[in-house]
């Protein structure tokens, strides 16, 4: 597989747990503005999200997904949650968050 040529506007934005909020992976945006994840080979605390610079050039060994565009589970070592993501999956979460839906009553 060809290296990803990614996009420099895109900031690259950390994927958590939903459970315990460790970080698992990160999603970046290549040049066809498509949103893709990493995931790390070993989860990371707080904010312990390497440099940009790092990420875009990872050294060997720092993912163990590269890229993927879904992922069904992946599991968290710390509290063993099954966690998937999806590209529309969290346009869908952002836009939820922006518009919350209001209770009647």
């Amino acid at each position: 597989m060809p290296p990803t040529t990614f996009d420099e506007t895109y900031e690259p934005r950390a994927w958590t747990c939903g459970e315990c909020r460790r970080i698992l992976g990160v999603v970046m945006r290549d040049t066809s503005r498509v949103r893709r994840l990493w995931v790390f080979s070993f989860d990371r605390f707080g904010d312990d999200l390497p440099a940009t610079s790092m990420l875009r050039n990872p050294p060997r060994g720092l993912f163990r997904v590269h890229g993927d565009y879904a992922c069904d589970g992946v599991e968290c070592s710390r509290c063993g949650a099954i966690n998937e993501w999806a590209g529309n999956k969290e346009s869908f979460d952002k836009l939820m968050e922006r518009y919350p839906i209001k209770e009647k009553g």
